[in-house]
């Protein structure tokens, strides 16, 4: 028996426009939002005023969760 695969997530950064993640990651799907919590933290001191948001987009384009960076 073939064991399934791990998902495969985009982590994708929205200002006013999107830039997309043009690779993505393998995750299992708990670890997915931890990830983008990480990411957004580390996005933090560099973002400013801006205002940041960071989706994470499943495998079929759908957007599963949004963090803001605060």
């Amino acid at each position: 028996m073939r064991e399934r695969e791990m998902p495969s997530y985009r982590f994708d950064i929205r200002n006013g426009r999107t830039m997309r993640d043009p690779h993505g990651i393998d995750l299992a799907n708990d670890v997915a939002r931890r990830y983008e919590e990480r990411l957004a933290q580390s996005l933090a001191p560099r973002s400013g005023r801006i205002r940041l948001l960071v989706d994470v987009v499943d495998e079929d384009g759908n957007v599963l969760a949004t963090c803001e960076v605060h």
